[in-house]
C-alpha cells in the first residue's frame, strides 16, 4: 500500500505560523528594543555619535539575527526533515508488509503517515521562511517572486509580483534586505488590512531600487499608529537606513496603504556584510 501526497491543512498552517514566531524570540525582542532606543534618540534630538554607534549596534544585531536563522533552517532541512522522511518511509514499509485483512491497523498508519507529511510540509515552510534558498541562489526578483507565490498559498492572500528592469545581480546585502521588507510588509498586510490582494513591484528608478507593496484594504490614520504597526514599520525603516535607502508609508483608513521602499544600487554584488560595528565612542 502506497500512501499519497497529503495537502497541507489550515492547522497545519497555523502550526508553521507558530514555530516560525517562536523562533529567534530572544534576539527579535533585542532587536525592538533598541529599535525603541533609536526612534526615542531621533526624536530627542541626541548627538550623531551615539546615535550612529546604535545603528551600527542594530545591524550588528540583524546580522546575527540573520545568522541565527541561516542556522535554524539549516538545521531543520539537514537534519528534521531526512528524519521525518525516514519515519514516513518505515510507516509505509509497515503498511505493506500487513496483510490485506488488517483494514484497522493500516487505516490508523495512513493517518499516522498523513501527519508525518503534514509535519515535514510545515518544516520546509518554516525552513525557507526563515532563510530563502531561491533568494540565495537565483536572486532579488526570482527570490521575491517566489515568496509572493508562497505567501499566496499558504496565507490565502493573493500576491501579485511586478519586476521592471531589475538588475540580475544584486549585493546579498541588498536583496536580503529588500527581501526582509517585502516579508514584513506582506505580514501586516495579512494581520491588519483584511485585505484579500496585494500587489507587490519591483524596479530600477535611476540608481535607486524602488519596491512597493500595495493593499487595498482598510488603511489606517499615521497619525494615530495603529496597534502592532509601530515596531514592523520601524524595523523596515532602519533596515533600510543601513544601507542608505529610505521608507515611505501612505494609508488612509478605508482605502488602503501603500509602501515605498528605495534604495542606492550597489557596486560591490558580492559584498558579503555591511554590519560592521566600530568601536563605541568614548562618553
Amino acid at each position: 500500500m502506497h500512501f499519497g501526497a497529503h495537502k497541507i491543512s489550515p492547522i497545519g498552517k497555523a502550526s508553521s505560523n507558530r514555530i516560525t514566531e517562536a523562533a529567534g524570540f530572544s534576539l527579535r525582542l533585542l532587536t525592538a528594543l533598541l529599535l525603541m532606543r533609536l526612534a526615542w534618540r531621533r526624536f530627542m534630538g541626541r548627538n550623531r555619535t551615539e546615535h550612529s554607534y546604535e545603528t551600527q549596534l542594530y545591524g550588528r544585531l540583524l546580522q546575527k539575527q540573520e545568522e541565527e536563522r541561516l542556522c535554524i533552517a539549516r538545521e531543520i532541512h539537514d537534519n528534521y526533515n531526512q528524519r521525518l522522511a525516514t519515519v514516513a518511509i518505515s510507516l509505509e514499509e509497515l503498511s505493506d508488509s500487513l496483510s490485506d485483512s488488517c483494514t484497522d491497523a493500516k487505516e490508523k498508519l495512513h493517518e499516522l503517515f498523513n501527519r508525518i507529511s503534514e509535519l515535514g510540509a510545515d518544516m520546509h515552510i518554516l525552513s525557507h521562511t526563515l532563510h530563502s534558498s531561491t533568494l540565495e541562489n537565483l536572486g532579488l526578483a526570482p527570490g521575491i517572486r517566489a515568496f509572493c507565490a508562497e505567501f499566496t498559498e499558504q496565507q490565502n492572500l493573493q500576491v501579485d509580483f511586478f519586476q521592471d528592469d531589475v538588475p540580475a545581480v544584486t549585493s546579498q546585502d541588498q536583496a536580503l534586505c529588500l527581501f526582509r521588507v517585502v516579508q514584513e510588509a506582506l505580514k501586516n498586510v495579512k494581520k491588519h488590512s483584511d485585505a484579500d490582494r496585494a500587489e507587490v513591484r519591483l524596479e530600477r528608478s535611476g540608481g535607486e531600487l524602488h519596491l512597493q507593496v500595495v493593499d487595498r484594504g482598510k488603511g489606517f490614520d499615521l497619525k494615530a499608529h495603529a496597534p502592532g504597526r509601530g515596531i514592523g514599520i520601524r524595523s523596515m525603516q532602519e533596515r533600510l537606513h543601513l544601507f542608505g535607502g529610505e521608507l515611505e508609508v501612505h494609508s488612509k483608513p478605508r482605502v488602503g496603504t501603500r509602501i515605498d521602499a528605495w534604495l542606492p544600487i550597489q557596486s560591490a554584488p558580492n559584498e558579503v556584510t555591511l554590519y560592521r560595528l566600530k568601536p563605541m565612542p568614548s562618553m
